[in-house]
């Protein structure tokens, strides 16, 4: 057996495979991955692909020749009631590190697992790291709140913030091998204000926040970075293509089409985060500059389509469609479950709402408190609504549609 520590990683999608694999051989661990049973057939050859595997190819599309990594791993398991392996699997004192790539809404399903594991730890185990790399807040602290349903003390293990960045385009499944095409650019900045994490995570091209930094102030700085730089301007630009250009529009024409409008966006933003962090904790203005620039480069190097950001801005259709199968098989039930999936699109509307008070009006109040005219961030939220009243059928079609072959997993 390997004297090195076990790296858990549930989800292996392709932004799990591309972005939390990398991490974990950068960490140097024996990676161990999980996930769910696929009803798709492309979901069950690559189930079968990694289950028979020791490694998969990461490739990256249109950065400068950049060579593919190969990604090794020790293991693959499918996560299946009532989940044996992967309970074995955290309570093994070997395992340090437990990542997720499952969506933000997927975390209270394995909380229950997660906490059996925790529950039989040894005592006098090293820490287990707990990551949640979804894209939204503070997902990791959410997980606990769930898993502290289970097990209201989980021990010395430590459950840490994060926020990742990386766009994961496709899966290439062959016979023998899988691989995973995403940007050349990835970030995962981790919140460890007791230093819990250091002797892990200090060597990776990880920015790593700890007691020395302010790591909770910084730590909130970064998240708006996130929030308004990556995923509001992403909202915006969609916004502005799709009613002033073709809702089937790339982004990549937003930005040749319309470069002064896109140009002023970009000021409002800067000055906002500027705004956030007035004492320069973390980013000076030039480096916020820099930063948005690079973010605009990103997206003009993508055929990201304004309809598909707008639909999984609102839809997930995955998600349903996970609801109303396996759950429902899971339960003995042939039928669909329509409670769960109305209450499901409830909570849809409610991250809809609140994603677009995080990415865009907390931005446009702040720029107006300070003095600025928010009108590009004005007019995103004077259209979003009429727009996907008018636009949701057109969206969930979309969403459905578009799923397998176009969706890109971008947090």
């Amino acid at each position: 057996m390997s004297d090195k520590h076990k790296h858990l990683h549930i989800g292996t999608g392709k932004f799990g495979l591309g972005f939390a694999g990398y991490f974990a051989n950068q960490l140097g661990g024996d990676l161990v991955l999980f996930n769910r049973p696929s009803e798709s057939e492309d979901g069950k050859l690559r189930n079968r692909l990694l289950s028979e595997g020791a490694s998969y190819v990461i490739d990256y599309r249109g950065n400068h020749g950049r060579s593919p990594d190969h990604i090794s791993y020790e293991a693959f398991r499918l996560l299946e009631l009532p989940a044996t392996e992967i309970i074995e699997t955290i309570s093994d004192p070997q395992t340090r590190v437990l990542t997720t790539a499952v969506g933000e809404p997927q975390l209270r399903y394995i909380a229950p697992i997660i906490a059996a594991g925790l529950m039989e730890r040894p005592p006098q185990s090293l820490p287990l790291l707990i990551m949640a790399c979804e894209n939204g807040y503070r997902c990791t602290s959410t997980l606990r709140e769930h898993v502290q349903h289970h097990i209201s003390d989980p021990g010395n293990n430590a459950f840490l913030d994060c926020i990742v960045d990386q766009a994961c385009f496709s899966l290439d499944l062959h016979q023998s091998e899988v691989t995973v095409y995403v940007e050349d650019y990835r970030e995962w900045i981790i919140e460890d204000p007791d230093d819990r994490g250091q002797s892990i995570l200090k060597d990776a091209e990880i920015t790593l926040l700890n007691s020395k930094d302010s790591a909770s102030h910084q730590f909130e700085i970064y998240v708006r970075r996130k929030q308004w730089l990556v995923n509001g301007f992403h909202i915006c630009l969609a916004m502005m293509g799709a009613v002033e250009i073709d809702p089937n529009a790339l982004i990549r024409d937003v930005i040749e089409k319309k470069p002064e409008r896109v140009g002023r966006l970009k000021q409002e933003l800067v000055f906002a985060l500027r705004s956030k962090d007035v004492d320069n904790l973390c980013f000076t203005e030039t480096e916020i500059r820099n930063y948005i620039d690079l973010v605009e480069s990103r997206f003009h190097s993508t055929e990201d389509s304004c309809v598909r950001i707008l639909a999984d801005f609102l839809f997930d259709a995955n998600r349903i469609n996970w609801l109303t199968t396996d759950i429902g098989k899971r339960l003995g039930k042939d039928e669909k479950l329509s409670s769960i999936v109305r209450d499901e699109l409830n909570d849809n509307i409610f991250r809809f709402f609140n994603k677009l008070h995080q990415r865009v009006f907390e931005p446009l109040q702040l720029i107006t408190d300070n003095g600025m005219h928010g009108e590009q961030l004005g007019i995103t939220l004077v259209n979003v609504f009429p727009f996907v009243v008018g636009q949701m059928r057109l969206l969930q079609r979309e969403a459905q549609e578009t799923n397998q072959s176009l969706h890109i997993d971008a947090p």
